[in-house]
């Protein structure tokens, strides 16, 4: 299920604590509607790992509930060699199983 955000990252790409804020353009998740706040952090594996896969995702919250997603990203690129993701603007999270 793909679902829109308005909202930018918060901190250095650099730190670990860095943060996605927004609120909820359209939506479809359990328990949520449009205009709730989200966040989106990016969890990852603390020791070095072999495998693709176990890099570590994004995750998706909204108040007590959370979503893995398999992509997150703006929405539009016009200029794709610029990077301001410090600005609000929208973008596209597809959450891996919005059942719950």
């Amino acid at each position: 299920m793909k679902v829109l955000l308005d909202g930018a990252w918060k901190g250095d790409v650099t730190d670990p604590g860095r943060t996605f804020v927004g609120t909820l353009r359209t939506g479809g998740l359990p328990g949520t509607a449009e205009g709730h706040a989200v966040q989106v952090v990016f969890q990852s594996a603390p020791e070095r790992v072999q495998k693709p896969g176990q890099h570590g995702q994004y995750l998706l919250s909204c108040g007590e509930r959370r979503w893995a997603l398999s992509h997150f990203a703006r929405s539009d690129v016009s200029d794709p060699g610029t990077r301001d993701e410090g600005r609000p603007q929208a973008w596209v999270a597809e959450v891996l199983d919005a059942s719950s």
